[in-house]
């Protein structure tokens, strides 16, 4: 069946809480994804406590299946990890897997005596009931995970199309083994289960399942309370000023390497940047009006474009540590297809210069996007990428051809006199660089006789006004969530949920029949993949060809840390942050 039928409002719910995380993340303060791994690091020898200081926003929900804090993935540890220093899997609270012949039936060995915050053991029948509050709890905001495409168990539905609880396809084999089984295979399974909604909680331990009252009350577990079995606890919550966590002393995999982890909200970047001059963060990031290109010297590339090296003299006269790697997110100024006339779309792609929006709001930390899938899931990777789009991007690679744009514009009877209106939503709490983004665009198309009006407004009452055709365009950004090209296609297809109304040309359908054999060959083979990949570039292909969208940039994430933490950060974004490597040393 195809992906579209199966998405629904929870699929809008993911987008937008995806798409709102997007200004978060720019330049993130709390930056870092310590996964799993042999240690680099050795546990400092002092009598004193050891603290890492971070800077984060404020934490309203920590439980591992609602839309949340990213602070979960200290919290809570599910059956596999990403590797540290590579997009490699390896074992977390799973110390083995098997997988059947026609890759639909998983069965995950756990580890004996890994044990939750509280001192529980943690078993088979604990995923079994963590998995079941995924698919139906009252609370949960990502059932899509198991439920929807890419990654679908098992499971029943009534006639309404609603999950049947407790049908979901999943056992506890015995106490340490634990299967699950789905519709299809999926190439990225395993990638999927580093998800922190997939992590495991104690059976029973909230009453948000029939069957099951709860030891704790709701409320009080999703912050203060919350048990999982991460290398981080909640220690101590100060509403509105910072969270202390503590280690878990029986963590399964290494360290945790300090006593004490502390999270301190600042109102705006500039408090957060001031408290890291004065050396009371050991990771920190420098706000994009402060971010000076030109003061990175850059010692190492990875084999996933991350850059490392050294950056300064800071505003202390200091120099910090820096990695500059690809992050989640693609940038794209979505149209609705049904509003805005194909000619116009393409004058908009004509003069829109991807190379100087990235350099002059985003400081240069970003890379220009032509396609949606980033350089480090193109098939072919960043060499690819780039030659495809020089040779094949139809509107100007690294240049705005307004000539072209303005013809097209005049061509429909419209000129500098008689311009054609578009308004372009733009979320209002997404920074400075989002809304001079915007601006540019705004003074871009000028140049092609289309008058743009911003309108700023919250992330969920844009989508609200586009879906409902109250706005014609919206500047938006999806994100990556496993290593492959149908993790962002999926907001890139003739969908009925992605808000772009596309439906009705030749491009349009031959999107929507790659994406259908995409969703056909979902399988880990080798043939399977290289079918994918092929329909992957015609997907990319159609979107240029009816501009349903303007790709902009490709996020990249940067993270500093002083000297006296001893950090080696992972080399992109889509690992999950643990932390449990780090260790300090003096800071005199």
């Amino acid at each position: 069946s195809c992906y579209m039928n199966h998405r629904s409002s929870s699929s809008r719910r993911k987008f937008l809480a995806a798409a709102g995380a997007a200004s978060s993340v720019i330049l993130a303060g709390c930056g870092g994804d310590e996964a799993g791994g042999t240690p680099e690091t050795e546990e400092p020898d002092t009598d004193e406590s050891v603290v890492l200081q971070r800077a984060g926003t404020r934490i309203e929900n920590l439980d591992p299946i609602a839309i949340g804090s990213n602070e979960r993935n200290r919290i809570h540890a599910g059956l596999v990890i990403y590797s540290r220093d590579s997009l490699d899997i390896e074992p977390s609270i799973a110390e083995s897997w098997s997988i059947s012949e026609d890759n639909t039936r998983y069965e995950f060995e756990l580890r004996k005596g890994v044990e939750f915050h509280n001192g529980e053991e943690i078993t088979a029948q604990d995923f079994v009931y963590s998995w079941e509050r995924l698919a139906g709890s009252e609370n949960t905001d990502n059932s899509e995970q198991i439920l929807e495409p890419p990654m679908v168990l098992t499971h029943d539905v009534d006639e309404d199309g609603e999950y049947v609880p407790n049908s979901l396809a999943v056992e506890a084999v015995d106490d340490y083994t634990f299967a699950f089984e789905l519709e299809q295979p999926f190439h990225s399974v395993l990638e999927m289960l580093t998800h922190e909604s997939l992590s495991v909680i104690p059976e029973g331990i909230v009453g948000d399942l029939s069957g099951y009252d709860g030891e704790i009350e709701y409320e009080n577990w999703l912050v203060e309370d919350v048990v999982g079995a991460g290398p981080f606890q909640v220690a101590e919550v100060e509403p509105g000023v910072s969270v202390q966590f503590s280690p878990h002393e029986e963590y399964h995999l290494e360290g945790p390497f300090v006593d004490e982890m502390s999270r301190t909200y600042f109102q705006d970047d500039e408090a957060e940047y001031n408290s890291a001059m004065e050396r009371n963060l050991d990771l920190f990031s420098v706000p994009l009006q402060r971010f000076d290109p030109s003061k990175i010297a850059i010692s190492e590339i990875d084999e996933y474009g991350a850059e490392y090296g050294e950056y300064g003299p800071l505003q202390n006269d200091e120099f910090a540590n820096i990695v500059l790697r690809p992050g989640r997110d693609t940038t794209y100024l979505l149209f609705n297809t049904e509003l805005v006339p194909q000619y116009v779309r393409r004058a908009a792609a004509y003069a829109i210069n991807q190379e100087e929006l990235v350099e002059s709001a985003w400081a240069g930390v970003d890379r220009p996007a032509y396609h949606y899938m980033p350089p480090s899931v193109f098939p072919g990777g960043s060499e690819a990428y780039n030659s495809h789009a020089q040779e094949h991007y139809p509107y100007g690679y690294n240049e705005s051809l307004f000539d072209e744009g303005a013809e097209l514009l005049e061509s429909n009877g419209y000129d500098e006199n008689n311009t054609y209106d578009l308004s372009v939503g733009l979320p209002s709490d997404w920074g400075a660089e989002w809304n001079e983004a915007a601006t540019m665009i705004r003074n871009k198309l000028q140049t092609c006789h289309i008058e743009v009006e911003v309108v700023e407004q919250p992330m969920s009452t844009i989508f609200g006004q586009i879906s409902e055709g109250a706005l014609d365009s919206v500047l938006t950004s999806a994100p990556l969530e496993y290593p492959e090209g149908d993790s962002i296609l999926q907001y890139a297809y003739p969908s009925d949920w992605s808000w772009n109304n596309w439906s009705g040309s030749a491009a349009a359908e031959q999107a929507m029949d790659a994406w259908e054999t995409i969703q056909a060959n979902s399988g880990p083979t080798e043939a399977e993949q290289e079918i994918r990949e092929e329909k992957y570039l015609e997907i990319e292909r159609a979107v240029w060809e009816d501009v349903t969208d303007i790709v902009i940039r490709h996020e990249r994430d940067i993270t500093m840390w002083y000297d006296w933490v001893n950090y080696t950060p992972t080399p992109t974004r889509i690992q999950r942050q643990k932390y449990n490597t780090v260790s300090i040393e003096s800071r005199e």
